[in-house]
């Protein structure tokens, strides 16, 4: 995107001297500027300092390869800086900034695509950028694969289906919104699968298996029929392949305690 600047106030925008883009630093008569969007309005913040963040990617191991990354990085003033490259430092404005979303090509044995999003305005603006200093961050962090349950439909003898909303995020606060895999191109769903568990005493069978994708912006809820409940109690298992970002991820809701 482009923004206009009318200096001088003479009602006309030079496209040489009054022409910039919304991801550069703006100077003029010697103050460089930050464009920002706050509440739904274009502003320029005067730079006061800058100080360098050095961002990261933990990968699985060494035979993985990041290709190519964007990142958008906002600050709590409405700075949006992009990010293309983890080779390089990136200079920032002084401030407080989290990320917006992160859009990666990797490849280990196959190709992926990876995105992810800041789905929850209320987080915290957790990256500090200081004047003259040289700062770090990893853009993803620990990873977490959990999901909510519809309530009381687990082992509710009132209840047959039960729902499960999975749901991937990073230590950074954002969302896996969808996750692509192939041996040429990155074009299939990387299906996350679930089990619905039958446990009674220390014998467990796998009642039910399903498995879902991205066609929801996000992971598809899962939708298990349970047959009975008496004295089973029951337990959702969750895996998905995260390819070179954790690989086989597994973990397990509602199992209680025998």
């Amino acid at each position: 995107d482009r923004i206009h600047v009318d200096w001088n106030n003479d009602q006309k925008l030079s496209p040489l001297r009054e022409r910039y883009s919304c991801q550069e630093t703006i100077v003029f008569a010697g103050q460089r500027y930050s464009p920002a969007f706050r509440h739904d309005r274009l502003e320029l913040l005067p730079i006061t300092g800058t100080g360098k963040l050095k961002p990261s990617i933990r990968i699985l191991n060494e035979t993985s390869t990041v290709d190519s990354i964007q990142a958008v990085l906002a600050s709590d003033m409405g700075v949006h800086v992009t990010l293309d490259t983890l080779k390089e430092e990136l200079e920032l404005p002084v401030g407080l900034y989290r990320l917006q979303s992160l859009r990666l090509m990797l490849h280990d044995s196959r190709k992926w695509r990876i995105g992810f999003e800041l789905l929850s305005q209320d987080k915290p603006y957790s990256i500090r950028i200081e004047k003259g200093v040289n700062s770090a961050a990893d853009l993803i962090g620990d990873l977490n694969l959990t999901g909510t349950i519809n309530s009381g439909s687990l082992n509710s003898s009132d209840s047959e289906a039960v729902i499960v909303q999975p749901m991937l995020m990073t230590k950074t606060n954002l969302h896996l919104v969808h996750c692509y895999v192939g041996q040429i191109e990155p074009v299939e769903d990387s299906r996350l699968v679930g089990s619905l568990i039958r446990r009674i005493g220390d014998v467990q069978t796998v009642q039910n298996l399903e498995s879902t994708g991205f066609a929801c912006g996000t992971f598809c809820p899962l939708k298990f029929e349970k047959k009975d409940v008496g004295s089973a109690q029951y337990f959702v298992q969750l895996e998905f392949d995260f390819g070179p970002l954790a690989g086989m991820m597994l973990t397990q809701l509602g199992k209680e305690r025998p």
